[in-house]
């Protein structure tokens, strides 16, 4: 049962001022504004003297290019000389790639491995990487054997050395172009490097637990991967499915079963398949479902918005954090691949970690009142009208997390700014951060908008941008994505793409 749907009223920790700790840079500009399609990887590193480096999905055309943004690819941008490089234009790889992971290894050469079309129904896992210290990226590609390949990759580094690399990928779905693999539309692979990507020893890995008789398939990027030593965690966050998380303790050879972070009443279930109260009943609580208007839906369950992130710290204790969503697939008059949710509901992010029982996470941030006036919204427009929901995702989405020296946990997420808002109501979303207190994981403080005005450049401006797509390095550093998901923002003539800024 998840508990903690109480918000906070007291702030029991604390982050230091802003001004204190953030500083702007931009690191680029592109046009391709959607920087990931559920969970978000990591893709900013903290190299622990000073240097940054980020990396993001790059492209100069405009929106709705109809050649299919043929320059896409990765940017990459970096302070090794003491001040970030002029913003990238062009991608690091030879090749048209999409969505990747970026990460640097423990002898410090850095990986970027993203997924390239080899052909209207085969893909490729593709690898970009370089020494830290050099200029130079060579390309190829992880000897997959799947049919028709690969997409969307997620990466990491781990083992003892830190030059382990554990890779998972999406086999490519049917609807584009691919075939069921283990009797699923969509499955979720494992491979492991043990010698920095030399060699492949494990391949194609189907994960104990997921399989066919529990899953019908998975989506685009509902999943994630982190590595601290020997332990390597993979987060699963799907609105039909269970929230899991699947942990290794022997850098990847073997893997426990699955965790359930977050259990919805449904098994076995694909859109349309339709269901009855009584199928669901065992998680209903009237105290939390939705009312639209004062109407209870008893035929909305809990589930997540596809997006999460996990993170294995230094002690290799496993953390989980995402974002709860109520949604209905039980309505018959809706059309064919069609369901109801609820984004309008400040249910926060929920904090899990491996010490506390399956499905028993917590609240650990939320959208703050931040005039204080006891209601999310602003005296001058008290109910917004659209919350920029327009992508299926919850009110709080898009967790990514970081650890501080002390222990101390971060969760950056994206969330509507109650003072953001234009003339029709519409509500824009900004990066939020809010911290564990000090040994204590239990107790959060307030979140607080990563974009203060006394941090960027443009605040008015900022102020009716959606800023997105936020990524944490895990030694606490944030980037964020400006530009719209695609919700209000592209209906109501909002900015295309945007420009990567680090804080």
């Amino acid at each position: 049962m998840l508990t903690g749907f109480e918000l906070p009223t007291r702030q029991t920790a604390s982050i230091p001022a802003a001004e204190d700790r953030f500083f702007e840079s931009t690191l680029c500009s592109t046009l391709y504004d959607n920087q990931t399609n559920n969970a978000m990887p990591k893709r900013i590193h903290n190299w622990g003297d000073g240097k940054v480096s980020a990396a993001w999905m790059l492209s100069q055309q405009p929106e709705g290019d109809p050649l299919g943004y043929l320059d896409r690819g990765t940017g990459y941008n970096t302070n090794a000389s003491g001040n970030f490089l002029a913003p990238a234009t062009v991608r690091q790889e030879s090749v048209r790639t999409g969505f990747p992971s970026y990460f640097v290894t423990g002898s410090g050469e850095e990986w970027i491995l993203s997924h390239v079309g080899l052909s209207a129904s085969s893909n490729a896992v593709h690898f970009a990487h370089k020494p830290g210290t050099g200029t130079t990226w060579t390309e190829g590609t992880v000897p997959t054997t799947t049919p028709n390949g690969g997409l969307w990759v997620r990466a990491c580094a781990g083992g003892t050395s830190g030059n382990t690399i554990h890779l998972l990928y999406l086999t490519t779905p049917v609807g584009n172009g691919g075939v069921l693999v283990d009797g699923m539309n969509g499955q979720i692979k494992y491979c492991r490097s043990t010698n920095g990507g030399q060699t492949w020893d494990i391949i194609d890995f189907s994960l104990p637990g997921i399989n066919s008789t529990k899953f019908v398939g998975f989506n685009a990027e509902e999943y994630v991967i982190d590595a601290s030593g020997n332990t390597v965690a993979i987060g699963i966050f799907s609105l039909f499915n269970d929230a899991v998380m699947i942990k290794s303790t022997d850098n990847g050879s073997t893997w426990d079963s699955p965790r359930i972070v977050n259990d919805i009443p449904l098994e076995h279930y694909k859109l349309d398949d339709d269901y009855t109260f009584d199928d669901i009943a065992v998680a209903f609580d009237p105290d939390l479902a939705p009312t639209p208007n004062g109407i209870i839906d008893s035929l909305a369950f809990l589930t997540t918005d596809a997006t999460g992130t996990v993170m294995v710290d230094n002690d290799e204790l496993v953390h989980v954090f995402y974002s709860p969503l109520f949604v209905n697939d039980a309505d018959e008059t809706q059309p064919a691949n069609n369901y109801q949710y609820y984004p309008g509901y400040n249910s926060g992010i929920v904090y899990w970690n491996e010490l506390r029982d399956d499905n028993s996470g917590i609240v650990a941030a939320f959208s703050p009142d931040i005039n204080g006036d006891g209601v999310l919204g602003s005296p001058d427009n008290p109910t917004p009208t659209i919350y920029a929901a327009g992508y299926g995702d919850a009110f709080c989405t898009g967790a990514s997390a970081g650890i501080d020296a002390d222990g101390r946990l971060y969760v950056t997420f994206i969330t509507p700014h109650e003072l953001f808002f234009d003339q029709n109501g519409n509500f824009y979303r900004q990066p939020f951060i809010a911290n564990s207190a000090l040994g204590d994981w239990e107790t959060w403080s307030i979140a607080k908008p990563v974009l203060d005005s006394t941090l960027v450049e443009d605040y008015v401006s900022t102020a009716f941008t959606e800023c997105y797509f936020a990524s944490m390095a895990k030694a606490v550093f944030c980037a964020a994505q400006h530009g719209e998901r695609g919700g209000y923002g592209k209906i109501d003539g909002g900015e295309v793409g945007g420009s990567l800024t680090y804080k």
